[in-house]
Parts: C-alpha cells; sequence; structure tokens
C-alpha cells in the first residue's frame, strides 16, 4: 500500500507544483499538528496516525518493520496529499456524483462497523466456552469421523531404466539391496544413487495410505513388517525400488489430542455462525420493523425490465 505511489513520479511533480510545506520534525508533537501543508491540502498528524491503523498489517512485528523503513513517514504524508488532491479533482468533475459516492462511503463504514462488532459479538459470547471440553464431547459423540487408514511411513531408491539398460538398472538395485543389508546406510544410497526427486531427503516419502502409490510398489510396502525391513527389488512402470519401512500405524481413531485443535476452531466457526445468524433472525423479527409494500412495489416496477430489454442492453 504504501510503495503504491512511487511509480507514478510524473504526476507527483505535477501535483507538487503547489507549494508543499513539510513541518519541522522538532517541533512539539500533537495529534492536530499538520505534517505537510499545501495551499488547499493539509496532512496532520492524526491522518498518519490513523492511516497507520487503516493500512499497515495489524501483527506489531511486521508493522514497526514497516514503521522502521527509511522514509516511511514521508511517503504517508504524500500518500495522503495524493489521495486528497485527486479526490477533489473529481469532485469537480461533470458527471461525478457525490452523493452516490458518499453513501458508498458510508456504506463501507457502516459494513465494517458491523464486521468489527460481529468479532467483538462472537468473543463475548463465546467467551464462556470451555473448547477443550466441547471438543471432547464433539469427539467422543462422533468417533467415525476422526477414523483413519492404515498408514505407513517408507523411504525408497529408485533406479530408472533412462541411461542404462533395464538389465544394468536390475543389477544396481540388486546391489544396492545387497549393501543395504549387509549394514551401509539407506539414506546416503539413496541420496547418492536414487533417480527419484525424494533422493536429497534420502529417499523418504512420509506417510501414506493405500491406494496412492503405484500396484507393485504399494504391495511390497505394506508387505513390510517392521521398521527397518528392507525389501527385495521391486519393479514398477517408474523403474526398480528398493523400500524400507519407516514406521506403521495401524487403522483406527485418531488420538484426541492429535485433532482437539482442529475441532474446537470448527466449533467455534459453526457456533459462531449460528450464534450471529440468529441475531440477525432477532433483528429481522423485531416488532419495530415495517415494510411499506406498496413502495417496495413500485420500486420493483420501476426497474422492471423483460427478458427481451435484458438482450438488447
Amino acid at each position: 500500500m504504501l510503495k503504491q505511489f512511487r511509480y507514478i513520479p510524473v504526476l507527483f511533480a505535477t501535483l507538487l507544483c503547489a507549494p508543499i510545506v513539510l513541518a519541522d520534525q522538532s517541533e512539539q508533537l500533537n495529534r492536530d499538528q499538520n505534517v505537510l501543508e499545501s495551499s488547499s491540502i493539509d496532512v496532520s498528524v492524526e491522518d498518519i496516525e490513523r492511516y497507520i491503523i487503516e493500512n499497515l498489517p495489524s501483527d506489531a512485528t511486521q508493522r514497526q518493520g514497516v514503521l522502521n523503513r527509511p522514509g516511511v513517514y514521508r511517503e504517508m504524508a504524500e500518500n495522503l496529499y495524493l489521495i486528497r488532491t485527486l479526490a477533489a479533482e473529481a469532485e469537480q468533475q461533470l458527471g461525478f456524483d457525490k452523493e452516490q459516492a458518499r453513501w458508498a462511503a458510508n456504506m463501507a463504514y457502516q459494513r465494517r462497523l458491523m464486521e468489527r462488532y460481529r468479532t467483538v459479538f462472537l468473543q463475548n459470547s463465546l467467551a464462556e466456552v470451555d473448547w477443550d471440553a466441547v471438543a471432547l464431547e464433539h469427539y467422543r459423540a462422533n468417533p467415525e469421523r476422526y477414523q483413519r487408514p492404515e498408514v505407513i511411513s517408507a523411504a525408497h531408491i529408485l533406479l530408472k531404466p533412462e541411461g542404462r539398460t533395464k538389465e544394468e538398472a536390475e543389477a544396481l538395485a540388486k546391489s544396492l539391496y545387497e549393501r543395504v543389508k549387509a549394514g551401509e546406510d539407506f539414506g546416503e544410497l539413496a541420496k547418492e544413487y536414487s533417480d527419484d526427486g525424494s533422493a536429497a531427503s534420502g529417499g523418504e516419502l512420509g506417510f501414506f495410505q493405500r491406494g496412492k502409490m503405484v500396484p507393485p510398489f504399494e504391495e511390497a510396502a505394506f508387505a513390510l513388517q517392521q521398521p527397518g525391513d528392507v525389501s527385495e527389488p521391486v519393479e514398477s512402470a517408474f523403474g526398480y525400488h528398493i523400500i524400507v519401512l519407516r514406521d506403521r500405524k495401524p487403522a483406527g481413531l485418531v488420538p484426541f489430542a492429535e485433532v482437539k485443535d482442529r475441532i474446537a476452531e470448527s466449533l467455534q466457526r459453526e457456533m459462531g455462525n449460528q450464534l450471529w445468524q440468529d441475531k440477525l433472525v432477532q433483528l429481522r423479527s423485531a416488532k419495530s420493523i415495517a415494510l411499506d409494500e406498496a413502495a417496495l412495489a413500485a420500486l420493483r416496477d420501476k426497474y422492471a425490465i423483460t427478458v427481451d430489454d435484458a438482450k438488447t442492453k
């Protein structure tokens, strides 16, 4: 946001034809003090502070990083000057609907108020909820949602036939298998020989379930029983694989600790949305609301168009 006007130097130079004075930084700072003055546009300390709140990151560390950048305060003052100067010029243009612009600006302001109020309203409404307890109750009531299939973690060495014959690839695979069985480090051999993208990480593939790998690879990998077990070379459409089992997690219920935060976040969204919808229904149902059906019908007639009319627009 703060860099947007660096790329329009010609326009800025034109606007600067009007005398501009930047206030002396040694003066005592107060919110009404102008940091930039021209013949028709002023920018105050309060303007800069509100600009910071409105445009800079809400995260304190990120915001401070922007504010520590050399020249950033002058840049903000100049941005505000440009916005106000161009807005003033726009008001003088023929056909510019000032009232519509004011209405739209006020509506945007009200929408932002509503959005911020929604946040505060939900925070206050849900402040006393014990989310750990609510999440645990949901977890126990819906065990079917938190089942996982059997998964294993494995690493592999892939030897592709490219650049060598199939027989050479198979022979190399058998040789590497014997070296692994003899005690050489699988990860180091994967880094040196594997043709797969996982080679840099020692061939590690992480956890996966059935149906995620090509059938020959999957069958050999899931046939391994204990961590550290190594398969003989397995041929797939990609080449020859040597697979080592790293870990196995049986199918079953995911432990609550692994899903607690996810459940709590989901329930917060669901309960928050429901509370807000209940409030909207309550407001729409207020007895103090009176709709002028005749006026609404007149508006409908005013803006009604036929299908043929719509096609010609």
